[in-house]
């Protein structure tokens, strides 16, 4: 019994031997076993299962694969009905959510699952499901695949082939050829190669000296910090203070970011001249961000480019009152020019109106590429050419795109990819001005007049009502608020050219009639309008009228300043001489007549008559009215002539006998008596002071004619 049991087995093994030597020989049932609805096959970490679906499955919404942990199933819909092909239990658990499936239209479904063993131990599957017939893994090859193995592994079995080969034809092994010692390698000595390595070792030479030299110099700083001290304290300052104003001009004040949470669009402006593209690059550009081509672009376009940021694209046309709106208003700048052309003058234009604003971000953009296709010398010369000049305008290292060609009516695709990543990525400077005020650009306008009153009057006034963003600072409901143009009327040219004049001979075409010899100079006094200087204007009632005509309502007011002129009656002259000065707040004003009768005090003797007194006065006064315009030098002067005139006045008056009396005692006491008795004069000549000479001589003049006529 156990000889016919051990037959058996060895019977059984034979034929489980042979079906899976079959299973062998096939990729898709390698290590595995070929079932009625599935086949599968395996490795140590992964397991593939291809489920045999019919003809007519051929999409992926007519199967339905369920993969769990531990369970798989499989159904087919067809003609709304479910039909299950698996569902079963598996042995061991997978990884469900790294598993994948793949449908083959008409053929199998592929499913590839990634095995999770317990305790992370590698095993090998007898069967798919539990409920299949187990496979013998005697007659399976469970070795690894070199795939499967470590680099280094890998590497190691790589070189025992290689030494078994060598060994079979006789050659020395790996570690063999190692030992050898081999002729050494010669350099070669000469060419550029050998130029360049002892050029090369050179200067590592020389770097090894200069940091050696350094050591060094730090060793000796180090040693005698004296030596190394500053020597020259101006240069040292002014070092010093080098290096701060650098250090000052890499600050920069920081800025309030006054921007909302939802920040308006950024304004992109196309400029250029006609024909160099611009309305097609705002195309090119628009089907870029959106996807939606448009024909025919009038106003703003407003497109959403990110999750945070949204670009209005405007086409400024070429005159200066839209140029100087849109440099008010642009954040970026694409300046269009034609690279076969060159820089054109609405180019310069703008950029000159833009710095007067505050010069925004612009990049360049060189169409017409497509014109130099044969000649790339040429063209490469022309870019750097266009490259240099553009760095000269705007600054150096300034971003210049190039259209290099055109493709159905449209610019290359990868050349506007590239501009259009630029624009999404592009930081914006907050300008002062823009954040400081507010302004709308308008993109929409609706006309809200009432029809019928357009249909009776098409010439009433309308009531329009503007749309769009508020950029800036936030506006007020009462803000004024300034339209470009408005109340701007056009004036009758003053000197316009002549009209064209249907003439035969060339020579009357040249000549300008009498008509037509216009002069417009209207500072110069022609043309009919006068500019004063000083733009002041005097408007008298009528000719020669000094007074106010009696009839106010037909006349007009004179001006003041003029009537006060006409009605003085005075001279100058007699003006001056009735004027007074005030010295002080609580002084008496001193008037020019009254200074002129001011007399000097009179010196005093002890025993003098006052009749003889009462002459000499008469005759100093006369003497000192004369005289009292001269400086103080020559009223000292005039004293000593006073007194030898008293004298003699005194020997001619008292008689001899009375001297006699008296003897010489009186003269021995004069010197006291005069420096006692003798004050000097305090009288100031104030009209000389305040008004000259002139008046001085006018007096003079007057004082003179009066003597006459006392000697007369």
């Amino acid at each position: 019994m156990a000889a016919t049991e051990q037959e058996s087995s060895n019977d059984n093994d034979s034929i489980e031997a042979i079906e899976q030597k079959k299973f062998q020989s096939r990729p898709e049932t390698y290590n595995g076993a070929d079932r009625e609805l599935y086949c599968w096959t395996q490795t140590i970490s992964d397991i593939d299962v291809r489920v045999k679906i019919p003809k007519q499955i051929k999409k992926g919404k007519e199967i339905k694969v369920n993969l769990i942990r531990q369970h798989i199933k499989v159904d087919l819909i067809e003609s709304n009905e479910i039909k299950t092909i698996i569902d079963s239990d598996l042995p061991w658990p997978i990884r469900a959510e790294e598993s994948t499936w793949s449908l083959v239209p008409g053929e199998y479904i592929h499913v590839t699952n990634q095995i999770s063993m317990e305790k992370t131990l590698e095993r090998w599957w007898e069967n798919f499901l539990i409920d299949e017939k187990k496979i013998n893994l005697k007659h399976i090859q469970p070795e690894k695949s070199m795939e499967d193995l470590g680099q280094e592994e890998q590497m190691k079995i790589h070189q025992m082939m290689y030494d078994q080969r060598q060994k079979a034809m006789g050659l020395p092994t790996s570690e063999e050829q190692m030992d050898e010692k081999h002729k050494p390698f010669r350099k070669q000595t000469t060419g550029i190669k050998a130029e360049r390595r002892k050029k090369k070792k050179k200067e590592g030479d020389s770097d090894q000296q200069n940091a050696s030299a350094a050591s060094t110099l730090e060793e000796a700083k180090r040693r005698n910090p004296k030596a190394f001290s500053i020597q020259n304290p101006i240069k040292a300052q002014q070092e010093f203070k080098r290096t701060q104003d650098i250090k000052e001009k890499r600050i920069h004040l920081p800025e309030v970011d006054r921007s909302p949470l939802e920040p308006p669009p950024v304004v992109v402006a196309l400029i250029g001249p006609a024909k160099v593209g611009k309305s097609l690059l705002m195309k090119c550009l628009i089907k870029h961000f959106t996807r939606q081509k448009l024909t025919d672009i009038r106003g703003p376009v407003t497109i959403v480019s990110g999750r945070k940021r949204r670009i209005t694209f405007i086409e400024c046309r070429n005159d200066i009152n839209s140029m100087i709106d849109v440099a008010k208003i642009a954040d970026l700048v694409l300046l269009l020019i034609d690279a076969k052309f060159g820089f054109e003058m609405e180019t310069f234009e703008f950029l000159n109106i833009a710095q007067v604003y505050g010069l925004p971000r612009i990049m360049g953009v060189l169409t017409h590429m497509d014109l130099y296709k044969t000649m790339n010398k040429q063209l490469n010369k022309r870019k750097t050419q266009l490259k240099h000049r553009f760095w000269t305008e705007i600054y150096q290292g300034a971003k210049l795109f190039l259209m290099s060609g055109m493709k159905n009516g449209e610019y290359i695709q990868r050349d506007v990819q590239n501009l259009a990543r630029f624009i999404s990525v592009m930081k914006f400077k907050p300008s002062t001005w823009k954040t400081a005020h507010p302004f709308v650009v308008a993109d929409r306008m609706e006309d809200l007049t009432e029809p019928e009153l357009i249909r009776t009057n098409p010439l009433c006034s309308r009531t329009v009502c503007l749309y769009g963003y508020v950029r800036g600072c936030p506006i007020k409901s009462d803000t004024p608020i300034h339209i470009p143009g408005n109340n701007i009327s056009a004036l009758p040219d003053p000197c316009g050219l002549p009209g064209d004049r249907s003439t035969k001979t060339k020579q009357a075409r040249r000549v300008l009639n009498e008509k037509e010899r216009l002069l417009y100079a209207p500072f110069s006094g022609v043309g009919g309008i006068v500019y004063d200087k000083d733009a002041v204007y005097i408007e008298l009632g009528g000719s020669h009228s000094h007074r106010p005509s009696n009839n106010n309502e037909k006349t007009r007011p004179i001006n003041e300043y003029v009537a006060n002129i006409l009605s003085t009656k005075q001279t100058i002259e007699e003006k001056v001489a009735s004027s007074q000065l005030k010295l002080f707040a609580d002084s008496e004003p001193i008037v020019a007549e009254e200074e002129q009768e001011m007399e000097r005090r009179k010196m005093k003797f002890a025993k003098e008559e006052d009749v003889d007194n009462d002459d000499s006065s008469d005759d100093v006064q006369e003497e000192d009215s004369d005289e009292g315009s001269e400086v103080d030098d020559d009223q000292e002067e005039d004293d000593e002539e006073d007194m030898d005139e008293q004298e003699e006045e005194e020997e001619h008056s008292d008689e001899e006998p009375e001297q006699e009396e008296f003897g010489n005692s009186w003269k021995e006491n004069i010197s006291k008596k005069f420096a006692i008795s003798y004050v000097p004069s305090k009288n100031i000549n104030w009209t000389q002071l305040v008004y000259g000479d002139h008046l001085n001589k006018t007096n003079e003049n007057s004082d003179l004619e009066d003597n006459d006529s006392d000697d007369e």
